[in-house]
């Protein structure tokens, strides 16, 4: 009862998904990895500035030499991209489906890297930069809804493991030319754009938009086993966020975002290079960093759906605390703002504390807050929804990124934003555990107790 599906068209469904069994996981993960190509663009993309700010501070091109200024805004102006990104989402995403608004968003990502290729000036460096933000992590939604329950974990975590080999890869090709790091960044995004015209839309993006037969067809393609048999109307009123089913989730996801850009990870990740130039660390530091945190992601997406969401993001906020409680690390006079000295001269504690610091967060709150996302918002809102988090996210970014450089110069401190105590009580109180729970079972538990009962 309830079902958009007709039963002929269900039972069809079960069949063929029997059927399908033995290839259709091949197929699914064929179909995450093409979406996650963009992951691994996002994460080559984001740390693009890292190595180039400190080659084109070191230019003799009066045209292309960035001062401080400039260095804040080229390093920031991919957080505007990426909430440009979600808000194109939140206009586009039930209109064009998770699919077609990821192969929209390939487009600008693809003539950012050529502009900043081909860059002959500060604005095509700012403005390609602005270019290939745009598409920062819209994937997720689209590898949750295709995922089955026992991997979607499993799938979710892989999107923020291609992001830290994106990142990683960038980290070893640092002593290129930043023209040549530009140029490189195409291959992924032209890629995944040609793989992605082969793959279904999202099938539960098709039962909500009522296009039940091409649902059917995606998820024969797929084999998703928990087809979901309810769908409502995509369109969401005023009244629609009074719904505790609703509004709770919507609160839920804003604060885990908020709460993951105030751990400082966008600044390290803009700025590390530049913090290792300013105290004389290694070359080789970065690479270093970088295999921390992607043998940290690598971590956290075996145990996702071992251990459980809530798990991890207490371990992650827990060695945030004992971070900063370190005897060796000044600490902040604020509850939750912790600053992390990286500047005296020769400092060897510096990637140690980097290192730590994002593995800490790659165990947590850095890849559960994209699945969360994308597990907790009821399907009528997703799209619009998850488009206004990755907006409010990336608009906070902007502001602590763009405002990093003079923080710095004022403190003669490199700050670092520690949400510790907040993460773990909202944790504690609030987050629920998804391991294990159809989206569907995860949209119930929102629900009132009476409404729950009725149905």
């Amino acid at each position: 009862e309830g079902s958009l599906i007709p039963e002929t068209e269900a039972s069809k469904l079960l069949t063929a998904a029997v059927c399908y069994r033995k290839t259709s996981n091949a197929r699914l993960y064929l179909a995450v990895f093409t979406v996650t190509l963009g992951n691994f663009s996002f994460g080559y993309s984001i740390v693009y500035s890292s190595p180039a700010l400190k080659q084109l501070n070191e230019t003799s091109n009066p045209r292309l030499h960035l001062d401080d200024t400039n260095k804040s805004w080229f390093a920031s102006s991919y957080t505007l991209g990426a909430a440009f990104g979600g808000f194109m989402a939140i206009l586009l995403n039930n209109c064009l489906g998770r699919k077609t608004i990821i192969l929209v968003s390939i487009v600008p990502c693809v003539a950012g890297f050529a502009l900043m290729a081909a860059a002959q000036a500060i604005w095509m460096l700012d403005f390609g930069r602005t270019l290939t933000g745009i598409a920062g992590g819209i994937s997720v939604m689209y590898v949750s809804e295709i995922s089955t329950v026992e991997v979607r974990g499993k799938l979710g975590a892989g999107a923020q493991i291609m992001t830290v080999i994106g990142s990683f890869l960038l980290y070893l090709l640092g002593e290129l030319s930043w023209r040549w790091l530009a140029g490189l960044g195409l291959i992924a995004p032209v890629v995944m754009f040609v793989l992605l015209l082969f793959m279904p839309e999202s099938p539960r993006y098709l039962i909500s938009a009522n296009q039940n037969e091409k649902a059917i067809r995606a998820l024969v393609w797929l084999r998703g086993p928990d087809c979901p048999n309810q769908a409502e109307d995509s369109k969401v009123s005023c009244a629609d966020l009074k719904q505790p089913g609703i509004y709770k989730p919507v609160l839920m996801v804003v604060i885990m975002w908020a709460l993951q850009q105030l751990s400082g990870i966008t600044v390290i990740l803009l700025y590390m290079e530049l913090i290792f130039s300013q105290t004389q660390s290694g070359n080789a530091d970065s690479p270093i960093v970088g295999v921390v945190r992607l043998l940290a992601v690598l971590v956290t997406s075996w145990l996702l759906d071992r251990t459980g969401r809530r798990k991890l993001l207490f371990a992650s906020g827990t060695d945030a605390i004992s971070l900063s409680l370190n005897k060796n690390e000044p600490r902040s006079t604020h509850a939750h703002i912790y600053i992390l000295s990286l500047c005296s001269p020769g400092s060897d504690h510096v990637s140690l504390s980097l290192s730590r610091s994002l593995a800490g967060y790659s165990l947590g709150w850095g890849p559960i807050t994209w699945l969360m996302t994308s597990e907790l918002l009821p399907i009528r809102v997703r799209g619009q929804v998850s488009g206004l988090c990755v907006l409010f996210s990336w608009i906070l970014s902007f502001l602590i990124a763009n405002q990093f450089l003079a923080a710095q110069v004022s403190l003669s401190l490199c700050v670092h934003f520690r949400p510790f105590t907040p993460s773990l009580v909202f944790t504690a109180l609030f987050i629920p555990e998804t391991m294990g729970l159809t989206l569907e079972e995860i949209e119930e538990y929102f629900q009132p107790i009476s409404t729950t009962r009725q149905a």
